[in-house]
């Protein structure tokens, strides 16, 4: 099992980030992109879905949504799955090639907001080197990615 937490701004009542395999990769950044982009495979075709086939088993199960946190819970295999919306915003193709290109990064406050007539989550990431900053929008009530862009 290998777990990550920023060391600068990792609060203790929050989750680490997780994961139980190293898919092949050695070095942390390695194991780290792997299975951020594990969880975009995984999970972001089915964002606006009530629910999905479990990674482990593949028998469909709900995929539940509050607070910001996507759950999947497999009562068959006993799979447990997790995710923030901001960890998928982070690990999506378009965050990790942001990341890549600004390593230094800090999280701004999330911000509630309207588009396309829908309620939503606005999550940035800016590079704390210069004034360039990443941003996706989520629709409230399903996670699902309705706009990104980097400003």
């Amino acid at each position: 099992m290998v777990q990550y937490a920023c060391p600068h701004c990792h609060d203790e009542s929050l989750p680490v980030i997780t994961t139980h395999s190293t898919w092949g990769a050695k070095g942390y950044k390695r194991v780290l992109f792997k299975m951020m982009s594990w969880v975009e495979e995984t999970y972001r075709p089915y964002l606006s879905a009530p629910a999905r086939p479990c990674p482990k088993c593949g028998r469909v199960v709900p995929l539940e949504r509050e607070k910001l946190t996507l759950h999947l819970h497999c009562p068959w295999c006993h799979t447990v799955n997790d995710n923030t919306v901001p960890m998928l915003a982070l690990g999506t193709t378009e965050g990790r090639k942001f990341w890549q290109e600004h390593p230094q990064l800090q999280m701004q406050p999330i911000r509630d907001i309207e588009m396309e007539g829908r309620s939503a989550v606005l999550i940035t990431y800016s590079d704390t080197a210069n004034r360039t900053a990443f941003e996706m929008a989520f629709a409230a009530d399903t996670f699902e990615i309705l706009a990104a862009h980097t400003m």
